[in-house]
């Protein structure tokens, strides 16, 4: 268990307000491991979901005025609410999942948890991340993250995970900040009948988009 000198220094971490870069893609990517991204500062956790490699699905966000908090930086809660549009995305897009059907099975989420490591604040945009690590019969657990991004460099020698190159609609491209979340966590969702909410088989089309997520 941390002492109470480690515990502060971890909130003095999460209380510090991060840079301003420009707007942000909403195209999400799926990524393989492996990637080059930008220089950190900061020592590496040694959790491999800390980690960008660690990452198969990637979602660019704008973070929004509201997600800040009287501290200057996005409140604890808004975290959820990004990992919970993250995972619903995904099962929407790759999955074939449809929230207002009445006749096939729905996620429900049993536990979560996360740990913080640093800040987002609005106006920052960030990059929101997916992979899977357990699927059972009618549960998957998922890890999640989210890292700081930045505008990447219109040279080309921004890194693989450079999301969305300008178009004429004014998307511009990302590149994260560094390997380092700003927060890591996991989520688990038990799939249920959406009348009787008991639980009940993944549907075949929703495994197979989660298998493609799995990380040993």
């Amino acid at each position: 268990m941390s002492g109470p000198g480690s515990r502060l220094s971890a909130f003095r971490s999460h209380l510090s307000p991060v840079a301003s870069p420009s707007a942000i893609s909403l195209s999400p990517t799926v990524s393989s491991a492996g990637a080059r991204h930008a220089s950190t500062s900061k020592p590496p956790r040694q959790e491999p979901e800390a980690n960008a490699k660690y990452y198969r699905y990637w979602l660019p966000f704008q973070s929004r005025w509201a997600d800040n908090d009287m501290y200057g930086h996005m409140n604890n809660a808004q975290y959820s609410f990004y990992f919970d549009s993250l995972i619903n995305q995904y099962l929407i897009a790759r999955c074939g999942q449809t929230p207002t059907s009445t006749d096939k099975p729905i996620g429900l989420i049993i536990s979560s948890s996360t740990t913080y490591l640093s800040s987002l604040a609005f106006p920052s945009p960030f990059m929101a991340a997916l992979s899977v690590d357990k699927i059972g019969r009618s549960s998957v657990r998922y890890r999640v993250a989210l890292f700081p991004a930045r505008a990447a460099s219109q040279t080309g020698q921004s890194g693989a995970l450079a999301k969305s190159e300008q178009d004429r609609v004014g998307k511009v491209s990302l590149e994260l900040e560094g390997e380092q979340a700003a927060a890591f966590g996991e989520l688990t969702h038990v799939f249920c009948d959406p009348v009787s909410r008991r639980p009940t088989d993944i549907p075949p089309n929703v495994r197979k988009g989660l298998e493609e997520l799995l990380v040993p």
